[in-house]
């Protein structure tokens, strides 16, 4: 990832509609489907975690570890978890091979939008079966579709976007059970796709970490209709989106 990419997640991510939203399904559907719950002392980990934006909210769900690759990244959760009072404990590494925790250790592990940033991801899926408890639960979150394929995905150094099909079979290979397949950020597809269709026509190149926020009304409805698809995601799947989740256990 570009440092303003870090720059841009670092002002934009408890405010933006798209991470403030992504948060809030994240920890909806990890309580609805893995049994997520508050005041149990589990180990959690979050795969590259960047900037914190989930630290804050699963440390109400156990002992809170962090991954990330950007040396930067790490210093920034463990300033901030140290002013809260919290144990720092984000530290350096990598998917697949670089990562300083014992196999077998946690209860939980969230890797959200991390394996498209992997070369070899089959070779990640297994290292994170290899980190997870017997009975663990891992909850994972990708860019979909190569057709929604952007300068975004450029800027953040993607190998790829995920179809349906293809990302699950990768995660039944791990071994993992997959429990909750969809794809989400639905609501939103058709727009997200014309806006990209007209950014590639023009040869526009600029982030999709865009403006809304400045245009306080726009980030608040366009967060609205995000976590709106929670309550359709509680009970059924999406057939398409801009997103792919998917709920697992090891055992």
């Amino acid at each position: 990832m570009e440092k303003r990419q870090y720059d841009e997640l670092k002002a934009q991510q408890n405010i933006h509609w798209w991470f403030t939203g992504k948060r809030e399904i994240v920890i909806d559907v990890a309580k609805t489907y893995l049994g997520f719950e508050k005041g149990n002392d589990k180990k959690i980990l979050d795969v590259g975690c960047g900037m914190g934006l989930m630290l804050d909210a699963l440390q109400e769900y156990g002992t809170v570890y962090g991954l990330d690759m950007e040396e930067e990244a790490v210093e920034y959760c463990n300033q901030v978890l140290a002013e809260q009072g919290k144990a720092p404990n984000v530290v350096i590494g990598s998917l697949p091979d670089h990562v300083p925790f014992q196999e077998g250790m946690f209860d939980y592990i969230f890797a959200l939008d991390i394996i498209e940033h992997v070369k070899n991801d089959t070779a990640a899926l297994n290292k994170l079966y290899s980190l997870l408890k017997e009975d663990g639960k891992l909850l994972i979150t990708v860019p979909a579709l190569m057709s929604m394929w952007s300068y975004n995905d450029e800027l953040n150094h993607h190998y790829r976007r995920y179809e349906k099909d293809e990302l699950l079979e990768k995660l039944n290979g791990s071994g993992l059970k997959v429990i909750k397949f969809s794809f989400y950020n639905s609501y939103l597809y058709p727009f997200a796709w014309t806006v990209r269709k007209i950014k590639r026509l023009l040869s526009i190149k600029s982030s999709d970490v865009a403006d809304e926020t400045k245009n306080g009304l726009t980030n608040r409805l366009l967060h609205k209709i995000f976590v709106s698809e929670k309550k359709h995601l509680r009970k059924g799947d999406f057939r398409n989106g801009v997103s792919l989740i998917a709920a697992c256990s090891k055992g």
